[in-house]
């Protein structure tokens, strides 16, 4: 805090590379200037205002090689936007699963600050874990189909690939209410493909089974603390399932 966002390997790096040519005296009384260029313009587009890094992008890295993807930082970045919620004392976070389950849920919350909405991918268990430890009073979560079925089946990561098809699961969770229906969805490739099943069949209200099965999920990963509410979003943004409120 109050220091420029630069992390402690990018810094050493820069001060191990630059010694040299100060110690050799080529550039007497110089100062050093880090700068990306546009990145005034660039932030808004990051995470960066809501973890508190006001005025351009950070300059990351922890071993100073550049992986796709790397789960430790998307977690710690996850933790950073929980702190910065509850330095700004909200009582309450949402969490989505990307960019577009948050571009449809902030409209339904007005009345919740940006620093609210925390993108925490496929993290599931850990967001909620970590959400509670911070002793948030109200967790809600935004999601769509897909990501509900794998959320609803208590799944602590819910990554494509890490599992088995969720239409089968889906058909063994509703195969009491009507096995004609379920035989239909383990023919399902996707979620999404059985989730026009039930719209063609008119069983839109087994959405909420899902959402039920989610929220107990979600409570075994907070304990008995924090409120929880769940948002199904259809996959054109409209709400199917909407405040699902478990106490």
């Amino acid at each position: 805090p109050g220091q420029w966002a630069i992390n402690p390997t990018p810094r050493r790096m820069l001060a191990e590379n630059l010694a040299p040519l100060f110690q050799a005296g080529l550039f007497p009384g110089a100062e050093v200037e880090i700068f990306v260029e546009n990145g005034e313009e660039l932030a808004p587009r990051t995470l960066n205002p809501r973890l508190g890094i006001i005025g351009g992008i950070s300059i990351l890295g922890t071993s100073g090689l550049v992986k796709p993807f790397s789960h430790e930082a998307y977690i710690a970045t996850v933790e950073s936007a929980l702190d910065v919620a509850r330095a700004a004392g909200l009582a309450e976070v949402v969490f989505a699963t990307g960019r577009q389950s948050e571009k449809a849920v902030m409209p339904t919350r007005p009345d919740l600050k940006p620093e609210s909405f925390i993108q925490i991918a496929d993290f599931f268990g850990d967001s909620l874990k970590l959400a509670s430890a911070r002793g948030f009073q109200t967790i809600g979560l935004a999601v769509f189909f897909g990501k509900a079925v794998k959320q609803a089946r208590g799944l602590a990561n819910t990554h494509a690939r890490r599992h088995e098809q969720e239409a089968a699961i889906l058909a063994d969770w509703l195969g009491e209410a009507d096995e004609s229906m379920a035989a239909q969805l383990r023919e399902a490739m996707t979620a999404r493909a059985a989730l026009e099943i039930l719209r063609e069949r008119g069983r839109m209200d087994l959405t909420h089974r899902v959402a039920r099965k989610a929220l107990t999920a979600a409570r075994n990963f907070v304990g008995p603390g924090p409120r929880l509410w769940m948002t199904i979003f259809d996959y054109d943004g409209t709400a199917m399932v909407s405040d699902q409120l478990a106490e």
